[in-house]
Formats: structure tokens, C-alpha cells, sequence
């Protein structure tokens, strides 16, 4: 059977997730849900390492009530039979990047990355860090929210949610080509 796939978009404000279960053939994946997990005002102020660590948490919340894993028989098991799939940051060279770089926001975020790779290594079969560019090179936000609507018939919230629908969809498509 084809294992869950939970995907990540990492953003220390606003992270976008999707979950992906396997059809009934075992064969495809349908999207199963979708969201954002957004920071407060209140926690927006806070200091960067307990932004992060409050992101953790969510996410734990996420796993263990939003998604609710253990309708699928899963509940008692020691490790979800999930493939936790988190977008690994790249610096590019343009503007917006660099002044990222200058403010410590790209560390922070790659901070994070490590955090959510040591909560799934806790919790998941897998987890895997995908490039950025490996799964969408450098297309515009924009471009990603149109294909993801079209190909699962959503109207993702945030950029985030398309972009966590967007690396679930690539790997699926990777997967179709193995």
C-alpha cells in the first residue's frame, strides 16, 4: 500500500500543509485536506526560537487532531505509515532573498526545516527534504496556485496551502514515472 504523503510548505508565520491518501486502487492519490497554519499577531512578536518551537507544536496538533490519522487505523502504531515530504529553502539571488539573508529570516527558516525533519523522523516512516527548485524551479507563486486549482479542482487560502499541494503533486507525478 502507498503510504500516506503529508507535505509541507515551512514558513515561521504562515505554513502551508496538505495530506494525500492513496486511492482505492493503491495505484493514485487523491488530495484527502488542506490548510495553513498561520501565526498570531501575539506570536509574531515573540522570539525567533519560540516561534519556532510554537510551529512544532501546531504541527503536532495538526498530526494528532486536524488530520486525525488514526481513522485510518493508525492510531495505536508507533510510527504513521506517512511520508512526510518538507520544501528545503534555497537562497536565491534576487532582492527579496537577500534581504531575507541580511535579517537572519533564511536561517530562522532553515532552523525550522530541521525541526519539522526531527519531528517526523520522530513520528513517520519517511521524511524527505525537497528542493525548491527541484519541484517547482522558479516559477511564480501565481502559476503554481493556477495549476494547482486546475489539477485538483481547490481554491487553496494562502499561497503556502498551494505550494504544500504543489509538492505533493510533484511527487506524485515523480512516483507515476518510476
Amino acid at each position: 500500500m502507498n503510504a500516506h504523503l503529508l507535505t509541507i510548505d515551512p514558513s515561521i508565520n504562515s505554513m502551508g500543509w496538505a495530506l494525500f491518501s492513496p486511492d482505492d486502487t493503491e495505484e493514485n492519490y487523491i488530495l484527502d485536506r488542506s490548510g495553513t497554519i498561520k501565526s498570531t499577531e501575539g506570536e509574531r512578536k515573540g522570539k525567533d526560537e519560540i516561534r519556532i518551537v510554537v510551529q512544532i507544536m501546531k504541527i503536532r496538533k495538526l498530526v494528532d487532531d486536524e488530520l486525525n490519522l488514526a481513522e485510518y487505523g493508525y492510531g495505536d502504531s508507533f510510527m504513521y505509515p506517512v511520508l512526510l515530504l518538507i520544501e528545503k529553502p534555497k537562497l536565491w539571488t534576487n532582492v527579496k532573498s537577500m534581504a531575507s539573508q541580511r535579517q537572519g529570516g533564511v536561517m530562522i527558516l532553515h532552523i525550522l526545516v530541521g525541526a519539522l525533519f526531527w519531528f517526523g523522523w520522530q513520528n513517520f516512516e519517511n521524511v524527505e527534504l525537497v528542493d525548491v527548485s527541484t519541484w517547482k524551479g522558479q516559477l511564480p507563486k501565481s502559476v503554481t496556485l493556477k495549476q494547482v486549482k486546475r489539477r485538483w479542482n481547490v481554491n487553496p487560502e494562502t499561497d503556502d496551502e498551494a505550494d504544500a499541494i504543489g509538492i505533493g503533486s510533484w511527487y506524485i507525478d515523480k512516483l507515476a514515472k518510476e
